[in-house]
């Protein structure tokens, strides 16, 4: 194995690949978040709204989280059926040995 394989292969790095955007909805909509990171080792993937940790509820929310390409992480928040107390700011955080990186997007639901 040469040494720019190993090295390749070795180091720890986590960069932000596709952040998350502000988004405006009104009542009743379908919401999906998305925020892509690119790292090594695999990192953590979590969800926040407003500094709270966002709860799997069947039904209501659910979060995804997969690998595209070897080191590039995809993680999808599924809001349905929103409303007015989803309006917030949403975080997607990975963490890996190397780093923690956060992007946040802010959700505005429309009064109905």
């Amino acid at each position: 194995m040469s040494f720019l394989f190993y090295f390749l292969e070795t180091r720890s790095y986590l960069i932000i690949d596709q952040p998350l955007i502000n988004v405006t909805r009104a009542p009743g909509q379908r919401l999906k978040l998305k925020c892509s990171f690119k790292g090594h080792p695999k990192p953590l993937i979590r969800w926040f709204k407003n500094e709270a940790m966002v709860e799997q509820v069947k039904g209501k929310t659910s979060i995804r989280v997969r690998s595209n390409q070897k080191d590039r992480f995809t993680s999808r928040l599924l809001i349905s059926d929103v409303d007015i107390h989803d309006t917030g700011y949403y975080k997607c955080e990975a963490s890996n040995s190397h780093q923690s990186l956060e992007t946040v997007g802010i959700l505005i639901v429309e009064a109905g």
